[in-house]
Parts: structure tokens; C-alpha cells; sequence
């Protein structure tokens, strides 16, 4: 695959950010994180230095196929200014992985160390979700809905993990289309930008579908997607692995969770289930009943992170009315900032014993 074909962006053209319109028609590979230091410009977008001179410090962001490399890239040569000297495009990498990069030129000058973004991620410093998530979410469903009936192109993960550095994982396995005992599944709409949303909002880890699946991830254990929360739980330490879904026709409000047939998945932290309580009461959401949706009786995600990576879980049910950005965007805020504040809550709980 030619490199001069792809082109890595870590700022407003991310999926769900302001300019990601600029994307459309691009394929979405992976998250990928490069080698450079990341500023904020101060202007509502960032900039970064790609050189060794820039530190050793990652940017983080996402890395697409273009289908058509001239035309859109003269397009976005004009998006990012580089014909006024703001920025310019650089091809990185090396081998099979080369890939074009927009980078601070004309404003380098201004990036001073007082602007550096030490996480090297936009998402959790500057992104639309932590000021509007519904805003977002519009946005991120016009890339990613076109997406979820579509297998992975050749060279792109099926699923695509935000690092963060608080200890819990946010999933979304039904994001996609997915398919059990042969048929195929209606994805949970906007459960990905959800879990995006709340990735910005705390820095926690993000695990979600954008290419249909040819399993379910909530149905079988031994699939990429479980995969992946394994690598995850071990080599970030996450203490609490938080699986969101959407709920069927006929419940539409409440957030139902699920904590196994007697509340195993927390392995003994009754406390989280009031701090889910918590979160979603202060801003006037129903949690529902626990019996509602166990997630014990087939092989979910929560109760293979229980069971066997030995990590507190819950599932969690959300209704359609609380995740219509486009139509109840106040009910989508609302929903977005209590999954907020449950993360930052489990985040604060000691850790269970090994």
C-alpha cells in the first residue's frame, strides 16, 4: 500500500472534531501515535513538531486511507494553510508505514514550551466532546456510521483503542455491526462516540468497533475484541472495565446496568454501584433495575473481565432517548458528563486484591 496514500491527523480533522468533514470519503485505519511533541495554538486547534529536536514525547491520533491522495490532499493543503507557511506536509515513517503528516511550520514560532500538551493528546485537552459532546457526536456519527455494516479494508484494525492514563476502560463491542449463531446484529448507535466522548472528558481508555465484525464480542470469548481489553487490563493496569450498550425497542430511558446474577462482576465493591448511582442521579437520569439486564448469561465483556482477567465490571444499558445527540442533545450531555463522573468515581476506588 503506497504511504504517500495515507496521512496522519491528531487534531480538529479527527473524526467527530470540527474539520473532520474534511475527512469524509477517507478510510479510518487505525489510532496510531507518532513521535513528536503536540502544542495548543491557542486558536482552538493544535500543532505539532514531528523532528527528534521536538522531544520524546508521542502525539497521539489517527491514521487514514485516502481514495483519492491528490485531490484530497490539495484540498487539505489549503485546510491547513501550508500555502501561507502555517503549516506544512511531511511524509513520516518508514517501509510500509509512511504516511503524510501535517506539521507546524510559520507557526512554530509561536510554540512556545508554555503551549506544549505533555499528554500529546488533543482529544483529552482541547476536543469538541469535552465542550459540546453532542455537538460531537453529530459529527462522529457522519464518519463512522457509513462504516458499521462494512468488514475492516485490508490493513485496518477492526477496533480502535484510545490510550488514556486513568485506570479504567470504557468498551463499546456492539458499536458495529456483529454477528451471532450466523446472523448479524443491529449496531448500538453512538455508543462508539460515547465511549470517544468520555475518553476527552477524563482520559480514561477507550475500546470501541468501527468496522463490522464477523463475531460479537459481547457472545464469544475467544475474539480480537476480548483480545485486545486483556492487552489493555494488563499493560495499563485498569481497575474497572465499564461495557456500554444500547437499549432495545420498548426502554427506551434509564441506564440499566448489569452486575452479574449477584453483583460478581465487582468482585465485592458494593461501593460502585452507588457511585453509578450517584453519578447519573445529579443530573436526573434513572438507573434502572440491576435484573433487567444481568450480563451473566452469555459470555459478555464484563463478565470475562471478572471472571477471567480478575478486574470489577459492569455492564451498562443506555437508552435511546439518552443517546439521540442530533434530537435530546441536553439528554446526550447529560448522559456523557454522569459516564464522566462514574469514571472519575470507580477511578478513586481502591483496587481489588489480586
Amino acid at each position: 500500500m503506497d504511504g504517500a496514500a495515507k496521512l496522519f491527523v491528531y487534531g480538529a480533522l479527527m473524526s467527530g472534531e470540527p474539520l473532520s468533514p474534511e475527512m469524509s470519503g477517507a478510510a479510518l485505519l487505525r489510532a496510531l501515535r507518532v513521535r513528536g511533541a503536540l502544542y495548543d495554538t491557542g486558536y482552538g486547534y493544535p500543532a505539532a513538531l514531528f523532528d527528534a529536536a521536538a522531544g520524546e514525547g508521542y502525539v497521539h491520533g489517527e491514521l487514514y486511507l485516502l481514495a483519492d491522495p491528490n485531490a484530497a490532499l490539495r484540498r487539505l493543503d489549503i485546510v491547513e494553510g501550508t500555502g501561507r507557511g502555517l503549516y506544512r506536509r511531511r511524509l513520516l515513517g518508514s517501509g510500509d508505514e509512511r504516511f503524510y503528516a501535517y506539521e507546524a511550520h510559520g507557526l512554530a514560532r509561536t510554540l512556545s514550551p508554555s503551549r506544549a500538551i505533555r499528554s500529546g493528546n488533543w482529544r483529552t485537552h482541547g476536543s469538541l466532546a469535552r465542550r459540546s459532546p453532542h455537538r460531537f457526536a453529530v459529527l462522529f456519527d457522519k464518519s463512522h456510521f457509513p462504516r458499521v455494516k462494512s468488514p475492516p479494508p485490508h490493513g485496518s484494525d477492526p477496533h480502535i483503542h484510545l490510550e488514556g492514563t486513568v485506570p479504567v476502560l470504557v468498551t463499546a463491542p456492539h458499536a458495529t455491526r456483529h454477528h451471532r449463531g450466523g446472523g448479524a446484529k443491529r449496531h448500538d448507535r453512538h455508543t462508539a462516540a460515547l465511549a470517544v466522548a468520555v475518553h476527552a472528558l477524563t482520559g480514561c481508555h477507550s475500546l470501541y468497533t468501527h468496522w463490522a465484525t464477523a463475531d460479537d464480542p459481547n457472545y464469544y470469548d475467544d475474539v480480537p475484541f476480548k483480545r485486545a481489553v486483556a492487552e489493555i487490563v494488563e499493560a495499563h493496569g485498569i481497575v474497572f472495565v465499564v461495557d456500554i450498550h444500547g437499549t432495545g425497542p420498548g426502554v427506551e430511558r434509564d441506564v440499566h446496568p448489569g452486575f452479574g446474577e449477584s453483583r460478581e462482576f465487582l468482585l465485592g465493591c458494593g461501593r460502585a454501584a452507588e457511585v453509578l448511582e450517584e453519578s447519573f442521579s445529579a443530573a436526573g437520569i434513572r438507573v434502572g433495575s440491576e435484573h433487567l439486564y444481568r450480563a451473566a448469561r452469555q459470555q459478555t465483556v464484563a463478565k470475562f473481565a471478572a471472571r477471567r482477567l480478575g478486574v470489577r465490571a459492569m455492564q451498562l444499558e443506555i437508552g435511546w432517548r439518552l443517546r439521540d445527540p442530533a434530537h435530546r442533545p441536553a439528554e446526550f450531555d447529560a448522559t456523557a458528563f454522569s459516564l464522566a463522573r462514574l469514571v472519575e468515581g470507580l477511578a478513586r476506588i481502591r483496587p481489588a486484591r489480586p
